[in-house]
């Protein structure tokens, strides 16, 4: 009989420690509903870039948002029109992350997005963390003054603010790796031949001679190699011009993102204290 109840005493032990020792249950996660509830967000900041809502674009990042992005072969252009960026660049918090996307705009020309797509060449992909982080990735274009800007949104985390409803961006990689036409198809403007030339140009009065007009869009060698001392360069007068402009409007843009962040706060507050004054007074009045 001793023996039997040690056995079992064992035994008993032996499930305990097993039942101790085993995995945490693991949550079952709808992930297309959390997939839905996102999705919207990142298409949303596409819409809103493109329409040149910068502060919603910003708005979008949390506080304490850290964006990582390197340039490819717009490097140089960053570095000389939009100080002090260099490459690769992270920009960290808000206010750092909205001035960057103004700049974008206001001195490369980035226009016309594309990216976080259903389906097609800008097609985004998405990994459920859990019910309230969402990790994306996705390709991504932009028009510019230089021509077509390609890259790749690395990663992209968006998490669920406190109010359940609302999707934010945590941390964000973007890498910009090529520089192309600016044509849609990819193809340089059609050019008259000599031939057809002089036939065009028969019935017509030989024009006054003028200075030779300045190319819209520069090649990609040429932006490479960093031949920028005539048009955006730092050692021309132009250039000078140019760089200044990049870093006023990088500031310009800090300093509007600031006053309307404290605005916010201000207004924010102003409500707490109207509530809480509100408040005060129907508890006297009982």
């Amino acid at each position: 009989m001793k023996v039997g109840r040690v056995l079992w005493a064992l035994l008993s032990v032996s499930c305990t420690v097993q039942a101790e020792e085993a995995p945490p249950a693991v949550h079952h996660i709808e992930e297309g509903a959390v997939l839905h509830s996102q999705r919207w967000f990142s298409e949303e900041w596409r819409k809103k870039f493109n329409s040149g809502d910068v502060v919603y674009c910003l708005q979008a990042y949390l506080p304490d948002a850290t964006l990582h992005i390197s340039f490819g072969p717009l490097a140089q252009l960053v570095e000389k029109l939009i100080a002090p960026l260099k490459n690769p660049a992270t920009l960290r918090g808000q206010l750092e992350i909205g001035a960057f996307w103004n700049a974008s705009k206001v001195v490369l020309g980035f226009e016309e997005m594309q990216a976080f797509d259903d389906h097609g060449e800008y097609a985004s992909t998405a990994m459920v963390v859990d019910a309230d982080t969402v990790i994306v990735t996705s390709p991504i274009a932009f028009k510019s003054l230089y021509g077509q800007v390609h890259g790749e949104v690395l990663s992209e985390m968006w998490v669920r603010t406190e109010d359940k409803m609302t999707w934010k961006i945590r941390s964000a990689m973007v890498a910009l790796q090529d520089l192309g036409p600016s044509h849609s198809d990819g193809a340089a403007p059609a050019t008259k031949t000599p031939e057809k030339q002089r036939d065009a140009s028969a019935d017509k009065p030989t024009p006054k001679p003028t200075a030779a007009p300045q190319p819209t869009h520069r090649s990609k060698d040429e932006v490479l190699a960093g031949d920028l001392d005539n048009t955006m360069g730092a050692n021309g007068t132009n250039g000078a011009a140019a760089v200044s402009k990049g870093h006023s409007t990088f500031l310009a843009g800090l300093a509007i993102l600031v006053a309307v962040s404290v605005g916010a706060v201000l207004v924010r507050r102003a409500q707490n204290r109207r509530a809480a004054a509100i408040s005060g007074f129907e508890s006297m009045l009982g």
